[in-house]
């Protein structure tokens, strides 16, 4: 089955794509499959090497912004242009759907034991270079995608913080940092699991700094990703009484966890914060458990 990932065709990745969710859900049920797969025939290596040729190939595409998202040309549009709109969407389609089961057996991997033992090696050439390239452009790739990839690396620094250093070194983290801003944060997955990525990072003394020294501002954008409506954490509906946004249940449970990750990292490390990043209308207030001073001109 293995032999599939080496096809890269489009009207290939369906097939490719079924394949890998049976391989997921075979490990997922039986320990003796996960053994052989992660550990006879370098599943997460093959799953990893397959992972950045795809990031690769998407990266490859001519076209800007989220063309999923797109119009396609209307009825008066040359047919060549239709033509070529329809098949550049399918390919698009086809690559993240497989990118996304690639990351998610990937995340199945890292729960095995006998692919654990093999990591380090992996973690140095195939599965960190995927990485950092999945991370690289989230608006292209799709935030779904760059929301999945966060959480993988969250894992991979939870199961051993001292590997921070190395994914700042690699340039994993440092792609990550450069990659958020407003537009990646109204993403629901990005407000689902930067905070959670940022807590892990923080496990670590060098990776507080580097949070706390990101020229992205991560604790400044999660935070007003919290606040704002016009984040990804509102519904998009109006409340016709009202007239303001809706946030649905598990919008709002989503926040919430996000919150508890901000405050985490904000009041465990709020020594080594500078508050020079704190919108002027929190100076004098409490974010969770820290209350902002209100002269944010200097350290804490």
């Amino acid at each position: 089955m293995l032999e599939l990932l080496h096809k890269t065709e489009v009207n290939s990745l369906p097939v490719v794509t079924s394949m890998l969710r049976c391989l997921e859900l075979a490990t997922e049920v039986s320990g003796t499959a996960a053994l052989v797969l992660f550990r006879d025939f370098g599943g997460l290596q093959a799953f990893s090497m397959r992972l950045q040729r795809e990031v690769e190939l998407l990266m490859a595409l001519d076209f800007t912004g989220d063309v999923v998202e797109s119009r396609s040309p209307g009825p008066e549009a040359p047919e060549e242009e239709r033509q070529r709109f329809r098949s550049l969407f399918e390919e698009v389609t086809f690559r993240r759907r497989l990118c996304r089961q690639l990351l998610k057996n990937v995340q199945t991997a890292l729960q095995c034991s006998e692919a654990l033992q093999g990591l380090a090696s992996v973690f140095q050439g195939q599965l960190t270079d995927a990485l950092k390239l999945a991370v690289k452009a989230p608006m292209k790739i799709g935030l779904p995608l760059f929301g999945t990839a966060i959480d993988i690396v969250s894992s991979i620094i939870q199961d051993d913080p001292s590997r921070v250093p190395r994914m700042i070194e690699t340039e994993v983290l440092p792609e990550i940092m450069s990659a958020l801003n407003k537009e990646t944060m109204r993403s629901v997955e990005c407000l689902n699991f930067v905070p959670g990525c940022l807590a892990s990072i923080a496990l670590h003394a060098v990776g507080e700094n580097f949070i706390l020294g990101a020229a992205s501002k991560p604790l400044q954008l999660v935070t007003e990703a919290l606040m704002e409506s016009s984040f990804a954490g509102y519904s998009g509906v109006v409340d016709p009484k009202s007239g303001s946004m809706k946030a649905s249940v598990s919008t709002v449970s989503k926040l919430l966890l996000a919150w508890k990750e901000l405050v985490q990292i904000m009041g465990t490390h709020v020594e080594k914060a500078n508050w020079a990043w704190v919108d002027p209308s929190f100076k004098g207030s409490k974010i969770g458990n820290v209350t902002c001073p209100a002269d944010t001109t200097g350290d804490v």
